[in-house]
């Protein structure tokens, strides 16, 4: 079944996209699985947080502030992950 992802997991995933070093636009909704208006979408919010910028070869890079995101992104997404299985055992266990 397919489950719409959160914002912070569609950010996450550009940014980590982004990590690897210079990366063009196209290569990025691909990775990320996004149609170019979602793609722009978040992009432009990115880059006026100051978490992505474009260098010279019109390719986006990850700052440092970039960085510090990802890393709390992803420290939440396992949480929550981690609370997902929770909640699944204990529905489970509750139904018996």
């Amino acid at each position: 079944m397919y489950k719409k992802r959160s914002s912070i997991e569609v950010i996450a995933s550009i940014l980590e996209a982004c990590k690897k070093g210079d990366i063009k636009k196209t290569r990025i909704m691909f990775i990320t699985n996004l149609n170019p208006r979602s793609f722009y979408r978040y992009i432009e919010i990115l880059k006026s947080k100051g978490f992505i910028s474009l260098n010279t070869d019109n390719k986006y890079e990850l700052t440092p502030k970039g960085y510090d995101y990802l890393n709390r992104a992803n420290e939440y997404l396992e949480i929550k992950r981690k609370l997902q299985i929770l909640k699944r055992e204990l529905d489970f266990n509750g139904q018996n």
